[in-house]
């Protein structure tokens, strides 16, 4: 787009990390930090309605309307932590750190067509922190030959275990295609609560993950629970942001079963 235009404005609502956040830093950017309340075209209603979420005025707090997270996006206009967010906590290293662990790599993979497939590096210390690395992000639409040859590229040994997604006949097709292709392919086990006990599983586990994991960044960061009526729900929001997320959990669930391990 800016090849071909003199000024380009993005308006954006601060939810989490968002790739505008690179643009904050940059010499030719000008950030204008607006609210509802400096904008003369603002319906009355819509004003009456944000003003409700004011966690400062009394009267919210008796008609139950005041909320910190809504009052401090839409009110005003900064970036706040979920309170049904799943997922805390985690660090950041730097991939140096990672590369430098002496521990054995195990990988997650998440097959996805148009959407992204998603594979994840982890090493475990041996006692309870799991450390990952994205090492894949790319619709296999997008790629220039099969997944098999993009592992070739990316290094990916064939004596390492694969943990991938085994929800679909096609997803099952992409692992036997790997496997056939030399790689060791397990394909995790799946059904009823096994999100919630994935979830569970890493919710119990310390996890870092490194600086150049930037999708696993932004899915961690907005990763949170489905809302209904104000009530959380036992079950994730169905963004379809969780790629990364989905491989991380394939891996970390299989290593901790098949290692009898109690985190």
């Amino acid at each position: 787009i800016d090849q071909r235009a003199n000024q380009i404005w993005i308006d954006i609502n601060p939810s989490g990390k968002h790739w505008s956040d690179d643009l904050d830093k940059h010499p030719r950017c000008k950030v204008i930090h607006s609210t509802f309340d400096l904008n003369p075209f603002c319906p009355i209603e819509q004003k009456k309605k944000i003003l409700s979420y004011n966690p400062n005025n009394p009267i919210n707090v008796v008609n139950r309307t005041a909320d910190a997270y809504m009052w401090s996006v839409y009110g005003l206009g900064m970036k706040a932590e979920k309170p049904n967010r799943i997922f805390r906590n985690w660090t950041k290293i730097s991939d140096k750190l990672f590369n430098d662990l002496p521990f054995p790599s195990y990988f997650g993979l998440d097959f996805g067509l148009s959407a992204p497939s998603a594979l994840v590096e982890m090493k475990f210390d041996g006692d309870r922190t799991f450390f990952l690395k994205e090492r894949l992000y790319s619709p296999m639409n997008d790629l220039e030959g099969s997944l098999s040859e993009e592992f070739e590229k990316l290094g990916i040994s064939k004596q390492i275990e694969i943990i991938c997604d085994s929800g679909n006949e096609i997803n099952k097709n992409e692992g036997v295609k790997l496997r056939n292709a030399g790689y060791d392919i397990i394909f995790a086990k799946k059904g009823a609560g096994s999100i919630s006990a994935g979830i569970e599983t890493m919710q119990k586990a310390d996890i870092c993950y490194t600086e150049s994991s930037e999708n696993l960044e932004n899915e961690y960061e907005s990763y949170s629970w489905k809302m209904w009526q104000g009530i959380q729900m036992d079950v994730p929001e169905d963004h379809g942001d969780d790629h990364e997320l989905d491989a991380a959990k394939y891996v970390i669930v299989w290593y901790v079963k098949t290692r009898g391990l109690s985190i």
